[in-house]
């Protein structure tokens, strides 16, 4: 059996998990192949790199003017604020059925239980991620 193959195997529920639970349904890939995946993943991961490569631009900030774009690295800082966007921004990584719960909850102006409904399903997506790399 080969790597991939041998992924797939250990990794199916966990990835299972991921896309049923926590994938925007928009961005979803049409099987559970661990390859096409990662490459959604990653497709998603370089759209959000541009976008706030673009912001940065838009900040005149001073560090995309003495490196090349492609190889510019994100500080610490840079990485909060990211963050911060993808976490105020559920509509860009919840299911459709959290999505429809948090507007039902924002409706209401119930704030701490739209904000603990963003943090639980925020944490949890990124500790499956986490278990995966053990």
């Amino acid at each position: 059996m080969n790597m991939l193959a041998q992924a797939e195997g250990s990794n199916a529920s966990i990835i299972d998990e991921i896309v049923a639970t926590y994938m925007y349904d928009a961005l979803q890939p049409s099987t559970s192949n661990v390859s096409e995946i990662v490459n959604t993943a990653l497709e998603v991961c370089a759209g959000r790199r541009e976008d706030y490569i673009q912001w940065l631009r838009d900040q005149d900030d001073e560090r995309l003017r003495s490196q090349v774009v492609e190889e510019f690295v994100f500080s610490g800082k840079d990485m909060q604020i990211i963050m911060n966007y993808w976490r105020n921004s559920p509509d860009l990584w919840m299911n459709t059925e959290s999505l429809e719960k948090l507007h039902r909850l924002e409706k209401e102006g119930k704030k701490q239980e739209c904000q603990q409904l963003k943090k639980t399903n925020l944490e949890r997506m990124c500790s499956i991620f986490w278990e995966t790399k053990r």
